[in-house]
């Protein structure tokens, strides 16, 4: 289990030592109760066998792709109406160029979603 889904208060065992997590990014050694920074990506496995019933209440409260989708694409479309409705005070080539600049991020970040996504 990745180090960042594991709740605080949850002991772990983490190249060959045992802790308990005691923020997003410390946990205390069980040994001798110092404190050390655990990099949110790595892999713990945790003592108790809640692993698998965490992973289920992480991936429950998860927001799907296609809600993100959903939502960005909302926003994208409310971003150039916006822009349309400042079309009249600013050069062709300003407004032109900035809905280039918007329509690339907004199929930058849909591309990124959808490869996140598989």
């Amino acid at each position: 289990m990745k180090f960042y889904l594991v709740p605080i208060g949850e002991q772990f065992s983490f190249q060959g030592q045992a802790y308990t997590k005691s923020g997003p990014l410390t946990a205390s050694a069980e040994m001798d109760g110092k404190s050390k920074m655990i990099p949110r990506s790595v892999n713990v496995k945790l003592f108790n066998s809640a692993e698998p019933a965490l992973q289920e209440a992480v991936k429950e409260k998860c927001i799907s792709a296609n809600d993100i989708l959903t939502a960005v694409s909302s926003c994208h479309s409310e971003c150039l109406e916006h822009l349309a409705g400042i079309q009249s005070e600013v050069s062709d080539s300003i407004f032109k160029d900035t809905t280039s600049k918007i329509n690339k991020a907004y199929d930058k970040l849909i591309y990124h979603i959808k490869s996140l996504s598989q």
